[in-house]
C-alpha cells in the first residue's frame, strides 16, 4: 500500500510542479535535458508546425488555455467563505483544548474538504464516541449523554444557533491498526542519567459503514460530508493487513453548490488498488482523476506492480493520460536519482530509465491520438555546495520539439490571463482559509 500512495503522491507532484512552474517568476538555470528529434529541451518548436492531427502546437495553446479560463471561472473561493468562517469562529472562541476540541476540529476538517489520511482515521476514532455539547464560555460542555450521536452545538458572532453533527449508520467492523495506536513517554531518572521507556496502546475501534458529518447555522446547511466504508477482514482479531484485507473508502463533501467526491479508494489483498476524485459544481464534473494499479505487494523484498492506468480530465475537453509499466523499478530509479543528485551522468541515467517505463499523453476532446507526451527531463541548480540536479514535467511533441520547462510551454503571452487567474483565485483561497501563501 505504501507503493501506490508513493505514486499518488508522484503524480499530484507532477501536477503540483507544472502549476508551480508555469506561475512562477524564476527561471530555472541549467541544461535543458535530454535531446528530442535532435534539438535540446530548451527548443520552443515550429509554431506554425503540425504536432498532432487536426491541431497546430499554436491551436494546442489556445486549446489549453480556452479550458483553464473555463474553469478557473466557474470556482470562486468566496463560495467556501461561510464554512470557513464559521469554523475559524469556532477556533478563535474556544479555549477548551481536550480531547472534545479534537473530535470537533477533525469532523470540521471533513466539511473544508482536507481529507488526508490522519483526518480520516481521527474521523473514526470520533465516530467511537457519542454525546451532545455545547460551547460554553469557551469551554465544550456535555448537555446530553443518552444520545446515538456525537454533536457540537453553539453560537456565531450575531448569535445564530449553529451546529457540527456526526451520525453512525450501516454495519460496524472493529479495527485494528498501528495507526490507531497510541504512545506513551515515561521519563525518568537513574545513577546513570535520565532515560525513557515508551508504552504503546493498542486501539481498536469500530468501523462504520457510513459516516455523516452535517454543519449548520441558522437552520441553513452549510456543508456535509459522507465517508464510507466497506472493509473486509480474513482474521477474526481484527488486524487489519493490506496483505490479505479488502477495504474500499468513499468520501462526498458538499459546500453550497460544490462537490468534492472520492468515488472510490481500494485496495485488494495487496494485488489491486483503484482511485478516482472528481469535483463538480451544480451537477457539472469540472475535474476528474482516476487511477488504478495492480501487482503483488504481499512480500516486501520483492514488490511488484504496475499502474495501469490514470486518467486526468478537465471539463471533458482535455485530458492527461497513461501508465507506469513497473511501479517498483520506477520507484527505485528515482529514489536512485535522488541520491545521485549532485553526480550528473548517474542523475541523468537513472531518470532515463524511469522515463522508459512511464507513458503519459496530453488529450484534446476530438482529437485522435495524443498531441503531446509528457516525460521527466533533468535540470540543475547551482548553490553553495556546487551543482545539484531535479527533475519537472516537460511536453513533448510528435514532430521532436520540446520544452524545456513547463514555464516556457505557458510562456509567449498565451497563457497570461490564465497565470493572473489562477494566482488570484489561490491568493482568495488563501484569504479564505487563512492560511500562510507557502502551506
Amino acid at each position: 500500500m505504501k507503493k501506490i500512495k508513493f505514486f499518488a503522491m508522484v503524480f499530484m507532484a507532477l501536477s503540483v510542479q507544472s502549476a508551480l512552474v508555469s506561475c512562477g517568476d524564476d527561471n530555472p538555470s541549467g541544461d535543458g535535458g535530454i535531446e528530442q528529434g535532435g534539438q535540446t529541451g530548451g527548443g520552443s518548436g515550429d509554431e506554425g508546425g503540425q504536432s498532432a492531427p487536426g491541431l497546430s502546437t499554436v491551436e494546442q495553446k489556445q486549446r489549453l488555455e480556452q479550458a483553464a479560463n473555463e474553469l478557473m471561472g466557474l470556482v470562486d473561493a468566496a463560495d467556501f467563505s461561510s464554512v470557513a468562517d464559521l469554523i475559524d469562529y469556532v477556533a478563535e472562541n474556544s479555549s477548551d483544548g481536550s480531547e472534545v476540541d479534537s473530535w470537533f476540529d477533525h469532523c470540521a476538517g471533513l466539511c473544508e474538504v482536507s481529507a488526508t489520511d490522519d483526518l480520516v482515521k481521527n474521523v473514526y476514532k470520533a465516530s467511537n464516541f457519542y454525546g451532545q455539547f455545547e460551547l460554553r464560555n469557551g469551554r465544550w460542555t456535555q448537555t446530553a449523554s443518552n444520545v446515538q450521536y456525537l454533536e457540537f452545538r453553539f453560537t456565531d458572532g450575531s448569535g445564530a444557533p449553529c451546529s457540527l453533527r456526526l451520525d453512525c449508520s450501516g454495519a460496524e467492523t472493529p479495527v485494528h491498526h498501528e495507526s490507531f495506536d497510541d504512545e506513551e513517554w515515561d521519563y525518568n531518572y537513574s545513577s546513570d542519567g535520565y532515560y525513557s521507556v515508551m508504552t504503546r496502546i493498542e486501539n481498536t475501534f469500530v468501523v462504520p459503514e457510513r459516516i455523516d458529518v452535517t454543519l449548520t447555522q441558522g437552520g441553513a446547511t452549510l456543508a456535509t460530508a459522507s465517508l464510507g466504508s466497506d472493509i473486509s477482514l480474513s482474521s477474526g482479531s481484527g488486524d487489519f493487513d493490506y496483505k490479505r484485507d479488502r477495504v474500499e473508502l468513499s468520501l462526498a463533501v458538499a459546500v453550497g453548490a460544490y462537490g468534492v467526491a472520492v468515488d472510490r479508494v481500494a485496495f485488494n489483498a495487496g494485488r489491486t488498488a483503484a482511485f478516482s476524485q472528481k469535483l463538480t459544481k451544480d451537477g457539472r464534473e469540472l475535474v476528474t482523476l482516476a487511477m488504478e494499479a495492480d501487482g503483488d505487494l504481499t512480500d516486501d523484498d520483492n514488490l511488484t506492480g504496475r499502474l495501469t492506468s490514470l486518467d486526468f480530465n478537465i471539463l471533458d475537453k482535455v485530458w492527461l493520460k497513461g501508465s507506469i509499466s513497473s511501479i517498483d523499478r520506477f520507484a527505485r530509479y528515482l529514489e536512485s536519482a535522488g541520491a545521485n543528485s549532485r553526480d550528473e551522468a548517474a542523475y541523468k541515467a537513472d531518470l532515463e530509465r524511469a522515463n522508459g517505463l512511464m507513458e503519459l499523453g496530453l488529450y484534446f476532446a476530438g482529437v485522435d491520438g495524443p498531441s503531446a507526451s509528457m516525460r521527466l527531463y533533468p535540470f540543475s541548480d547551482r548553490g553553495y555546495y556546487g551543482e545539484e540536479w531535479y527533475f519537472e514535467p516537460v511536453l513533448v511533441f510528435p514532430d521532436g520539439s520540446s520544452y524545456s520547462t513547463m514555464q516556457s510551454y505557458f510562456a509567449d503571452g498565451f497563457f497570461e490571463s490564465v497565470i493572473e487567474s489562477f494566482k488570484k483565485l489561490g491568493d482568495d483561497f488563501v484569504r479564505v482559509f487563512d492560511q500562510e501563501a507557502g502551506a
